[in-house]
């Protein structure tokens, strides 16, 4: 297919030929990404919510590990108060 462009000719204006082929690659593109536009709309319109969520978790990650970091010293600390009386199996 041509759509009238042809390279051997000099002409450089618009002719009808040319226009219908640029009309029609428009619409074949616009055919193809349709369906998928469709698809990914929701995504796209609900993508403020999950970054929220994802922000949200990561807090609740960060928390958690000085949360936990906290109490592995206090579990530390009650080690070296306590003597180890019971058996030693990896030395």
């Amino acid at each position: 297919m041509n759509f009238g462009l042809n390279p051997f000719t000099v002409s450089s204006g618009l002719s009808f030929t040319r226009i219908l082929g640029s009309i029609s690659k428009t619409i074949g593109i616009v055919r193809g990404i349709a369906p998928i536009y469709k698809d990914i709309k929701p995504l796209i319109q609900k993508a403020p919510i999950l970054l929220e969520r994802l922000r949200t978790v990561r807090n609740g990650v960060s928390s958690i590990k000085s949360s936990s970091s906290n109490y592995m010293q206090q579990i530390e600390k009650v080690d070296e108060k306590t003597p180890n009386s019971g058996p030693n199996f990896f030395q």
